[in-house]
């Protein structure tokens, strides 16, 4: 008997590409095969005393479906997708097609689909070059060998250090981690682009558009906004627009009427803030249905034959004004992007981390210590413009925080202050928010 040796797609691919479908479903032993592939571009081969390498200089272009068959947007790529990192690392590029209903889509699609069974090949009659063409560009193009330039050396550099910091913020979301993988894909698009333009020196316009592919690659998908809550006073605050925090003192409230909080912003009193989707008509929060059934509860229907149950002349046990219970404050829903959520918690969480590996530093950051330094980077970086923008970025910060505190856990307050002799509670929680200390909580796992 003789052995011989049969060509796989990827050899028969050689100097071409290779399609794969349904690459999550590929045997494990298939999927350790392809690694030397689509690392060396090879594949050794050493059987029944046959000891080979063979080439695969093949580009693969794979699709893979999620897990249950639908993309959760919750969750990065990486635990949507069955495979395992390694490959994950090797594909330079990655892009996530969710079917979603968009009107005018579904039509251009119905329609090229309808057109294909109609005319057949005679549905591509208007497209602006023939096949013929398109070969013979592509065939030109594939014959160019660029060469990278002092100034494209100079930006590649600069990208890949500005994507591994980007990625070293926890919680990031990548689909994988930014390594030297990265940057060889980085030398590799940019080659591509110049190819592209039929240029033989690689520009630095050609690394700028393998970046952005590479970042748009990396990211995670869009996923949902976040509901972040803002706490408003009665009557107070609804109509300002100014910008102010909506935790202690506003402009033009009495400091009396400000109710009891505890450290971490909740309200005390033994009642809930009621949640309404926006303030009353009348400046203030739509009444509660508790107070209405307190007010209706204190005025008692009067004597026989009184209309609307009010108390009789002369009565003077019932000419007092029933009590009304005190009014709660409102929580209005402000909803933020989740690309700016994850960036503004991404940054706090990489300053707390370093934070806590400096033994010089005390444990925890004071509140306005941690807001100053994230102002002073945004200012540093050019993203805040004018002073109406750094008040509303502010503004948002000082919400995003309380929310990492109370609903998302990944901080956590391990001091406040206390409060100072004839020091009002409005005073006393405006302070509070200033100069708490915060620390990441022990819950918090930065790369789940």
């Amino acid at each position: 008997n003789e052995f011989a040796i049969e060509a796989g797609a990827l050899m028969l691919a050689d100097n071409g590409i290779c399609c794969i479908d349904e690459f999550d479903k590929m045997d494990v032993k298939d999927q350790v095969a392809i690694h030397e592939a689509m690392e060396q571009q090879t594949i050794s081969i050493t059987k029944a005393g046959i000891q080979a390498t063979l080439n695969a200089r093949a580009s693969v272009l794979a699709a893979a479906n999620p897990i249950g068959g639908r993309y959760d947007k919750s969750k990065p790529l990486k635990y949507n997708v069955a495979l395992p990192p390694a490959i994950l690392s090797r594909f330079d590029l990655m892009h996530v097609m969710i079917d979603e209903t968009n009107e005018a889509t579904d039509a251009r699609i119905a329609q090229h689909i309808i057109s294909l069974h109609r005319f057949q090949g005679g549905a591509f009659s208007d497209v602006p070059y023939t096949m013929e063409q398109m070969q013979r560009y592509l065939k030109y193009a594939r014959s160019i060998k660029p060469r990278v330039s002092a100034e494209a050396q100079e930006q590649l550099v600069k990208a890949y250090k500005e994507l591994r910091s980007e990625d070293a913020a926890p919680g990031s979301g990548s689909s994988y981690r930014i390594t030297v993988r990265q940057l060889e894909a980085l030398v590799r698009l940019s080659e591509a682009m110049a190819r592209v333009f039929c240029e033989p020196v690689i520009t630095s316009r050609h690394v700028l558009e393998a970046k952005r592919l590479l970042k748009a690659s990396v990211l995670k998908i869009e996923q949902s906004d976040v509901e972040l809550e803002e706490l408003i006073m009665p009557g107070f605050g609804q109509d300002q627009g100014d910008g102010t925090h909506f935790f202690g003192e506003r402009p033009g409230m009495n400091p009396e009427d400000m109710p009891d909080m505890d450290a971490e912003g909740n309200y005390l009193g033994g009642s809930t803030a009621m949640d309404v989707d926006q303030p009353h008509q009348n400046g203030g929060p739509a009444p509660s249905s508790s107070g209405q059934a307190r007010a209706t509860s204190g005025t008692a229907a009067g004597p026989s034959g009184s209309s609307g149950g009010l108390p009789a002349a002369g009565d003077a046990t019932t000419s007092a004004p029933p009590p009304v219970a005190p009014a709660q404050p409102a929580k209005v829903t402000v909803k933020v992007t989740a690309q700016k959520f994850n960036y503004m918690q991404n940054q706090l969480v990489l300053r707390m981390m370093e934070a806590d590996g400096d033994a010089t530093e005390e444990e925890g950051i004071k509140q306005a210590d941690l807001m100053s330094w994230y102002m002073e980077e945004q200012t540093r970086k050019g993203l805040l413009e004018s002073e109406a923008q750094a008040e509303e970025e502010m503004h948002l910060l000082l919400k995003v925080i309380n929310h990492l505190i109370r609903k998302s856990h990944v901080l956590a307050v391990s001091f406040t202050p206390d409060p100072n002799p004839g020091e009002s509670d409005a005073d006393y929680q405006s302070r509070v928010q200033e100069e708490r200390v915060l620390t990441l909580h022990e819950g918090f796992n930065p790369d789940p």
